[in-house]
């Protein structure tokens, strides 16, 4: 067996090669489309005079410089993403060399931190939750990284706006991050009643970290955040277990096209996912949350060590978003996270669990727990389709059809029309007519691409299939009229 590093390297090189490869080859997806027909594509005096959540501002002003400097394609499209990507996966070997040295439990961090597919999935795919979550962690890192340098609080509050910036759901964990490091800075001063330490290092976070930040936050927001409104931040999970439940599903429960209909992947996969989300996921959360603020106390008094300043920063973390995500939920109804609106959790709370399993020598148990995840990663591979979105995994194979068609009104289902104006405008089909379903009822054309939720149309309209999807399990149909062109 080679040496860990050089193992660690070699992962994390392959998957890069895999996200370039993904960025690409697969189809651009309905929310990937809608922000390059609504945003980019707009120029920046009219891009904000309305909001979307959609728009994540500083992914999609990278969109527009990426588009623009090398042209439209999906690979330019998703190009900022995949530079998060890379940054994320240089912050996995940072932090897990930092933590755990160079040896084989350095390795077994960087494989679960890297290898998670829905992590991997916003390493490629162009939205800005890959991103956010990367500049958190760089924040996160330069926080937690000693000397207490100026130069390091600057990093972290730049890290922070720009995180902000490429995705409003970081504000609760960044908010909770700089709380946290003012915490853990500035109480041990004051219960020792060192009162000028207490005012500089007050002083120096705030002229060093919190002024910059909210220069650059307020500089890069401010117009896109004017005409928003508080009805428009809708997405999110009704209650805190529905939400353990959607992370722990978009981790482990993938869609494997050749295992549809079989009993491991319809009973066991979700039970799997299901058993995480309401057993693992809450204790290694209680236990996080209690370690964090035993090592607060203890923290008082004497300087942690590496491991306990790791397992405080990240604990106090974690347990003041959540405990920000409740008081949202309960008295201003803020949604609790769904899936990738979760994401940032993901690489702080996989951190934090090999750490508590480190501190309490539980290496039987941790090694088990890890397996079975990486388990669960290995059976899930995918270069084909974005988990969120497989319904557009055939859209681009399906457009190439009738990509020479010099007329055709193309009848499509709910959100695809996104998706089929994307390629209507990458492949300059000046003569198709997109026909968008209309509250929910599929439009009357001559062709129709239709998602496996309205297949019922093919019977419905007695139309011919001319292709269907293995993977998304989208057909291209076409009224009889039609069927011979």
């Amino acid at each position: 067996m080679g040496h860990p590093l050089t193992l660690a390297r070699l992962l994390l090189a392959f998957l890069a090669i895999v996200n370039v490869y993904r960025a690409a080859t697969q189809s651009i997806t309905t929310d990937e489309a809608f922000t390059y027909n609504r945003s980019v594509t707009a120029p920046i005096p009219r891009l904000w005079d309305d909001f979307d959540a959609n728009d994540h501002v500083l992914h999609t002003l990278m969109c527009k410089a990426s588009v623009g400097l090398f042209g439209l394609s999906e690979f330019t499209l998703r190009l900022p993403s995949l530079l998060g990507g890379f940054l994320y996966f240089w912050l996995c070997l940072r932090w897990s060399r930092r933590l755990h040295g160079d040896g084989r439990l350095m390795l077994l961090s960087v494989a679960l931190l890297a290898m998670n597919p829905l992590l991997l999935d916003f390493c490629s795919i162009a939205r800005g939750y890959g991103m956010a979550s990367a500049l958190l962690l760089f924040s996160f890192y330069q926080l937690f990284a000693l000397p207490h340098a100026g130069w390091r609080l600057y990093a972290a509050g730049l890290g922070l706006a720009l995180a902000v910036a490429a995705n409003l759901t970081i504000l609760v964990p960044g908010a909770a991050l700089a709380a946290s490091y003012f915490a853990i800075r500035v109480l041990p001063c004051a219960f020792n009643q060192n009162w000028p330490r207490v005012r500089a290092r007050v002083n120096e976070i705030i002229d060093h970290m919190v002024v910059p930040a909210t220069i650059t936050a307020f500089a890069l927001l401010l117009l896109p955040m004017l005409p928003a409104k508080r009805e428009q931040f809708y997405a999110g999970s009704p209650d805190a277990s529905f939400s353990l439940i959607s992370i722990a599903d978009a981790i482990f429960w993938r869609p494997v096209p050749a295992w549809y209909g079989t009993w491991f992947h319809e009973t066991m996969r979700p039970a799997f996912a299901r058993a995480f989300a309401l057993g693992v996921f809450p204790l290694l959360l209680l236990a996080i949350a209690a370690v964090s603020a035993i090592l607060l106390v203890r923290g008082m008094r004497r300087e942690p060590e590496n491991l306990d300043r790791f397992l405080m920063l990240g604990g106090l973390t974690t347990t003041l978003s959540i405990a920000a995500l409740w008081f949202l939920h309960t008295f201003q109804n803020v949604p609790y996270p769904y899936r990738r609106t979760g994401l940032y959790f993901v690489p702080l709370v996989t951190l934090l669990s090999i750490a508590l399993f480190v501190k309490f020598k539980l290496r039987r148990t941790g090694l088990a727990l890890a397996g079975a995840v990486l388990a669960s990663f290995l059976l899930s591979p995918n270069v084909s389709f974005y988990d969120e979105w497989i319904f557009d995994a055939g859209t681009k194979d399906i457009v190439r059809l009738f990509r020479n068609r010099e007329n055709l009104r193309l009848a499509v289902s709910p959100f695809v029309d996104h998706t089929v104006r994307f390629y209507k405008h990458l492949y300059g089909m000046n003569g198709l007519e997109v026909l968008p379903a209309q509250a929910g009822r599929i439009a009357e054309g001559d062709c129709y691409l239709l998602t496996s939720d309205n297949l019922n149309v093919v019977s419905e309209r007695n139309l011919t299939i001319r292709y269907r999807h293995p993977v998304a399990l989208s057909v291209f149909a076409c009224s009889a009229g039609r069927s011979q062109d």
